[in-house]
């Protein structure tokens, strides 16, 4: 759509331009267990501020703009709603394969013929 600036200042267009407000109309649909607590659609250019569910834990940004292609972008990683539950169950995981306990596991006892055995690592003692 081409507009003209007259010599009188006045613009000349063959159809009257219009501008169309850009809208979010919701979260990414994988930001799942996610809540902002604005009502939408969402104008371009608004930032909002996301939570997460109950039992969940929000990782990466807290804040959400609308963006011109009418989605959402953040400033440092994508928002994401971790279940609390599930990550009990990882740290339980992870404490079982410590550094301590993972040393425990190194420690090795193999009989040799002649009654001694050897300890890994690299030493042998005698039974």
């Amino acid at each position: 759509n081409e507009v003209t600036c007259d010599k009188d200042t006045t613009f000349t267009f063959e159809t009257e331009p219009t501008c169309e407000l850009q809208e979010c109309t919701g979260l990414n649909s994988d930001w799942n267990n996610m809540n902002t607590d604005a009502s939408f659609p969402i104008n371009y250019g608004t930032t909002v501020t996301v939570t997460c569910d109950t039992d969940y834990q929000l990782s990466g940004s807290n804040e959400v703009t609308c963006d011109k292609d009418t989605s959402f972008t953040f400033e440092d990683n994508a928002p994401a709603c971790e279940n609390l539950e599930e990550m009990d169950n990882e740290d339980e995981k992870s404490a079982m394969f410590s550094d301590e306990t993972a040393t425990a596991f190194l420690v090795l006892f193999y009989y040799l013929p002649g009654g001694c055995c050897t300890v890994l690592p690299h030493s042998t003692v005698l039974c």
